[in-house]
């Protein structure tokens, strides 16, 4: 079962779990259409260093959170929502 009603879009941080644990945050840069009807390309930033681009096919339910699997290991994209409530300023950086 899906984990939300939307699909992600384009600007939105995600984070990637390979083999059930949260591996990398990435940001989605562009969602199409593929060829075959109710699949996608989704071209995600990965947020290391140096970033690494790079675009998957995926179905429906996977573009809103299901479960899938690659080359055997079990794979999901989480949407991460900003915390509104939990403001950082330049003190929290610029310790002594």
């Amino acid at each position: 079962m899906p984990h939300y009603s939307r699909m992600f879009s384009r600007g939105e941080v995600i984070l990637i779990h390979y083999r059930d644990n949260p591996s990398f945050f990435a940001r989605v840069e562009d969602v199409k259409a593929d060829r075959k009807k109710g699949w996608w390309q989704i071209s995600f930033l990965i947020l290391i260093i140096p970033p690494k681009r790079m675009t998957w096919i995926l179905d429906d339910d996977q573009m809103r959170g299901g479960d899938f699997s690659m080359g055997g290991n079990p794979i999901r994209i989480e949407r991460v929502e900003p915390d509104l409530h939990d403001d950082l300023n330049d003190e929290d950086f610029l310790a002594d």
